[in-house]
């Protein structure tokens, strides 16, 4: 596996992730509006997504595997402030099971290490999805509050659990 920072030329691959995932995603997580899936939809996400990445207040990773990607993970509602993000990301439907989530998230905390002052990366975790709550366990986030009701799939109401990590800039992550 590789974890590259989104870039202009990741369009085409980006676009075929979004699109072959997009029913599988949406039994998980809300769904993206229609708009992101017509002609254009993807590339303006990226042109937006690049525009916040240059400002600082997103970054966006993805992990390829066999020159596909497999998983995108995103750090986003980043407050200089409180020096806290949001950390989400998405695995595509074949790459489940695989350690793919594991190491997009361990690739994001190492960058983040290195060159971020973010303190507090959080997640929000509905509670349909018992896998993410696994790999966050993994990666010592804490589950430190419940949120009911907190979002509609495909007509069910779910609450969500938000997880928070401490970040050590001082920590040697090759440890792990």
């Amino acid at each position: 596996m590789i974890f590259k920072h989104l870039r202009a030329n990741d369009l085409s691959a980006l676009s075929q992730f979004e699109n072959e995932n997009r029913a599988w995603f949406e039994q998980m997580i809300t769904p993206r509006s229609e708009c992101f899936y017509q002609k254009g939809g993807v590339e303006t996400h990226i042109a937006q997504l690049l525009n916040s990445q240059k400002m600082g207040s997103v970054y966006s990773g993805l992990v390829y595997q066999n020159n596909v990607i497999v998983a995108r993970v995103n750090l986003k509602n980043i407050c200089l402030d409180s020096q806290s993000a949001e950390i989400g990301y998405r695995v595509a439907k074949q790459a489940i099971g695989r350690g793919v989530a594991g190491y997009g998230i361990e690739q994001m905390l190492k960058f983040i290490r290195r060159n971020t002052s973010l303190k507090l990366i959080y997640a929000n975790v509905l509670h349909n999805n018992n896998a993410s709550v696994r790999v966050l366990h993994k990666h010592k986030f804490e589950n430190v509050k419940t949120t009911e009701n907190f979002a509609s799939v495909k007509g069910e109401i779910y609450s969500c659990s938000h997880f928070e990590l401490y970040i050590n800039h001082l920590e040697d992550i090759n440890t792990r």
